[in-house]
């Protein structure tokens, strides 16, 4: 098993997610994508939870909420989702490094500590070179203080989106 070296921790701007409840079918999912492409809307993070009616939820700019939260509400009937809903101020927090997926024992340390710290674990990501996760903007500090202890990443290598450094 290849060992895994956490380079550093790092923060989005602020930002919205969008999640669509009751997503009947793969061509409504498409519909849904679609819209928010229309919006001009870079989406980030994005998953779908297949489960009784599929559950779609993407993080957006903070700015593009709104707008994206009004166009698919204008559509729910004809694509047939039960809701839309709007979580404007959230986080996408990463750790970065190499072989964070093939070492297991990184992600669920990465899991068990935000989770200690009080921070809820959703949309995690899990690729080689990083895990990310989306939090509420007023975990942040918490969640960037324990990953950096746990992982032993420095405080210069936690890097907030755009606002500068994270003590």
């Amino acid at each position: 098993m290849e060992r895994a070296v956490v380079h550093g921790v790092h923060t989005s701007p602020p930002a919205a997610k969008i999640t669509v409840v009751g997503v009947p079918h793969a061509a409504a999912s498409a519909a849904v994508f679609r819209i928010v492409a229309e919006q001009k809307v870079e989406p980030g993070l994005m998953s779908q939870h297949p489960a009784d009616g599929a559950t779609i939820a993407i993080t957006v700019p903070r700015s593009s909420g709104p707008p994206v939260l009004t166009a698919l509400r204008a559509v729910r009937t004809r694509i047939g989702f039960q809701r839309v809903d709007l979580e404007d101020d959230v986080v996408v927090l990463t750790l970065t490094g190499a072989g964070l997926r093939t070492d297991p024992t990184v992600p669920a340390t990465f899991c068990e500590v935000l989770a200690r710290g009080g921070v809820r674990l959703g949309l995690v990501t899990i690729e080689n070179g990083r895990i990310s996760v989306v939090c509420g903007s007023f975990e942040v500090e918490v969640a960037v203080r324990t990953l950096c202890e746990a992982f032993e990443v420095g405080a210069d290598h936690a890097i907030r989106g755009r606002a500068g450094l994270v003590r």
